[in-house]
C-alpha cells in the first residue's frame, strides 16, 4: 500500500515537471501527456468504482479551473504557453489540475479525516509549487512577492481540504 502510494505521487512528479517545462517551453499538448497517462492509472487502479473516481476528478478540476480564473483576473498569475491567455489558465495548467485530482484519493489519501495537515498541506505546497514554476519559466507572479504568497497560501489552504470532501461526499452519492 505504501509503495503503490509513492509510485503514485512519483507519476504526478512526473506529471507536475512535464507540464510546468513543456508550459514553459510552449510545449503545452505534449506536456500534457503525463497527467492523462496518471489519471488513467487512477480509473484502472479504481476500476471497481471508476464512475465515483472520474465525477471527484472531474469536480476538483472545475474547482481548479474556478480557482486559476480568479487568479490570472485578479493578476496574481500570468501563465506562459502556447494556450495561455489573460482570463482562462493554459491546457498545461488544465493537466495540472487533473494529475492533482488524483491525489486525495490516491497517493494524499493518508490526508483523509485530517483538516489541519491538508490545509497546512496546501498553504505550503501550494505556493511553493507556483514559485517552482516561476523559476522553471512557466509563470510570472505579479505585485510582491508576500501578497502572492500569501493569496496562494490561501487559496490553497481552502482548496486542498474541499477536494478531499469532494472524494468524500462522491463516495457517498
Amino acid at each position: 500500500m505504501v509503495v503503490e502510494k509513492l509510485i503514485l505521487f512519483i507519476l504526478f512528479q512526473i506529471a507536475w515537471f512535464s507540464a510546468v517545462l513543456g508550459g514553459a517551453h510552449e510545449l503545452d499538448f505534449a506536456a500534457s501527456c503525463p497527467a492523462l497517462v496518471l489519471f488513467l492509472v487512477h480509473i484502472f487502479q479504481n476500476h471497481r468504482r471508476w464512475f465515483e473516481a472520474a465525477t471527484s476528478v472531474a469536480a476538483i478540476c472545475i474547482m481548479g479551473i474556478v480557482i486559476e480564473m480568479i487568479l490570472l483576473k485578479s493578476g496574481v498569475i500570468t501563465y506562459r504557453g502556447l494556450t495561455a491567455s489573460a482570463s482562462f489558465p493554459p491546457l498545461w495548467i488544465l493537466a495540472l489540475w487533473l494529475a492533482f485530482a488524483t491525489l486525495p484519493d490516491g497517493a494524499l489519501s493518508w490526508l483523509e479525516n485530517r483538516s489541519v495537515l491538508q490545509s497546512l498541506f496546501g498553504a505550503v505546497g501550494g505556493p511553493l509549487s507556483y514559485l517552482a514554476g516561476e523559476k522553471l519559466g512557466a509563470a510570472t507572479l505579479h505585485g510582491s512577492f508576500t501578497f502572492a504568497m500569501t493569496v496562494l497560501a490561501f487559496a490553497w489552504a481552502v482548496a486542498t481540504p474541499l477536494c478531499f470532501r469532494c472524494v468524500r461526499f462522491v463516495s457517498k452519492v
